[in-house]
């Protein structure tokens, strides 16, 4: 009898062994995001088709401060270089990803300091051959598995106050000395201050597009003739613009032919 319970009792307890064994490989293997590589469910990677990225610098060997982007859709990836703009076809196969030729860019002339930056980029970009996501950042490998482009996904909400840095006056973009505003708001109004007036007008985007229109002077300030003219070419410039590329605290608004109609930089920060 005695045999017959100990028998019994290993029995139970093998069972009691072999379901506590599947409960924790159950709870192991619940638990993890695919790539995410931390063991944790807190957020999804950022797709890497449709999000606007902008590139860290520090990817770069340059002491340039331009700003450049990528966005990949349906096969093509476009964005702006620090000055011209780019755009290239490529191909995905799971990690994989690369060029299908050198990227086509706009000719604009730029200073050194930009066109060194740009140079540097678009070099490094034909070298691409694998990518990464952690969270909201890209990671973009060469062949030989190192990280050569490091990319930030980029909220690209207009909604604020922004300061005018620079706008388009005839085939010119000009910049220095301007004090206009901007406000962009919720509801698809748009407010601010030209240099002299404030004004006043209504806004709709989606996605990279803009449309800008009826900006009016809301006061009758006496403005010097140059702010005067300031004021008539900020609002064409404006309202002339259809295209909008948000890179964290900087908004480029650009003309139906990709040529710069403003500069924007969020208030509060440096221009």
């Amino acid at each position: 009898m005695t045999s017959r319970l100990c028998r019994g009792s290993v029995a139970l307890a093998a069972v009691t062994f072999a379901l506590a064994v599947t409960a924790c490989g159950a709870d192991s293997g619940s638990r993890g995001t695919p790539g995410s590589g931390d063991g944790t469910t807190d957020s999804e990677p950022t797709p890497l088709e449709g999000t606007p990225w902008t590139l860290d610098n520090a990817s770069l060997p340059t002491t340039s401060n331009a700003v450049i982007t990528a966005e990949f859709s349906g096969g093509q990836i476009t964005g702006t270089s620090g000055c011209n703009r780019y755009t290239a076809s490529y191909r995905t196969s799971g990690s994989d990803l690369s060029l299908n030729g050198p990227p086509a860019a706009t000719a604009m002339a730029c200073a050194p300091p930009l066109a060194e930056a740009e140079a540097a980029f678009l070099a490094k970009l034909v070298e691409v051959d694998s990518f990464e996501i952690s969270g909201s950042d890209l990671h973009l490998r060469d062949a030989g598995g190192t990280a050569i482009l490091s990319f930030r996904a980029t909220d690209t909400s207009l909604t604020g106050t922004w300061t005018v840095t620079s706008y388009r006056s005839g085939d010119a973009v000009v910049g220095g000395q301007i004090t206009a505003t901007i406000t962009f708001g919720s509801a698809g109004e748009v407010s601010g201050n030209s240099g002299c007036n404030d004004f006043a007008g209504t806004y709709t985007s989606e996605g990279a597009t803009i449309s800008i229109t009826g900006l009016t002077a809301t006061s009758a300030n006496a403005c010097t003739p140059e702010l005067t003219q300031q004021e008539t070419e900020l609002f064409a410039a404006l309202q002339g613009a259809t295209q909008v590329e948000s890179a964290g605290t900087q908004t480029t608004l650009r003309m139906a032919d990709g040529s710069i109609a403003a500069i924007l930089v969020a208030a509060g920060e440096p221009e």
